[in-house]
C-alpha cells in the first residue's frame, strides 16, 4: 500500500495488492473512528473506482459536519447513516476486470459478490459495512446482501431493480 495526498488535501490510501485477499484495486478514505462501518462503493459495467471518487471524497469529508452538507446525495447518506459529526470511512473498488483490478473469466454477479466479500474480510477486515451499487455493483451488492445479510448493514442499490429483465421485454412485446 502506499499513502497519497491529494491537492484537496483528502488522505487517501491507494491500495494495489493484487496477489493477496480479494485482488481487487480500491480506493480508500479513512476516517478518524475505526471502529464504524465503512461505505463501500460498487460501480457499474465499464466502470471503476474512480467513476465515484468525487462523490466518495465528499461523503468522507461531509459526514463529519453538522452544518453545510452541500449535496442531496451527502444529505441522504447522512440521514441513512444517522451520521452525528463522525467522517465515515469509505472505500471505492473496482469490480473484477474493470480498472487496475485482476482479469479473469467467470464474469457473472456470483463472482463479483464473492469478491466484494473478499474484499470486505481480507482487504478491509471488516465485518460488516453500508454497500452502495450502482447498476451492476448494485446487483452485485444486493447479491452480497442476499448471502450475508450481517454483512450488509445496509444497502443502496442505484440506477437497478432486482428485476429479471428479459422477462419483462419479453412480457411487455405482447402490448
Amino acid at each position: 500500500m502506499r499513502l497519497l495526498r491529494r491537492p484537496s488535501s483528502v488522505l487517501l490510501l491507494r491500495s494495489s495488492l493484487r496477489s493477496f485477499g480479494s485482488g481487487l484495486n480500491y480506493d480508500d478514505y479513512p476516517a478518524s473512528r475505526a471502529d464504524l462501518p465503512p461505505l463501500v462503493i460498487a460501480h457499474g459495467m465499464l466502470g471503476s473506482a474512480s467513476n465515484w471518487a468525487s462523490v466518495a471524497k465528499r461523503i468522507n469529508q461531509s459526514t463529519g459536519r453538522r452544518q453545510g452538507v452541500p449535496n442531496v446525495l451527502v444529505l441522504v447518506w447522512c440521514i441513512a447513516i444517522h451520521a452525528d459529526c463522525i467522517p465515515f470511512r469509505v472505500v471505492a473498488y473496482d469490480a473484477r476486470n474493470h480498472g487496475g483490478s485482476y482479469h479473469s473469466t467467470p464474469m457473472d454477479h456470483d463472482s463479483m459478490a464473492d469478491d466484494l466479500a473478499l474484499l470486505m474480510e481480507e482487504d478491509l477486515d471488516v465485518g460488516t459495512a453500508a454497500v452502495m451499487g450502482h447498476s451492476m455493483g448494485g446487483r452485485t451488492a444486493m447479491l452480497a446482501a442476499l448471502r450475508d445479510p450481517l454483512a450488509v448493514e445496509r444497502l443502496f442499490v442505484v440506477d437497478v431493480s432486482p428485476v429479471n429483465y428479459e422477462r419483462v421485454r419479453k412480457s411487455s412485446s405482447a402490448f
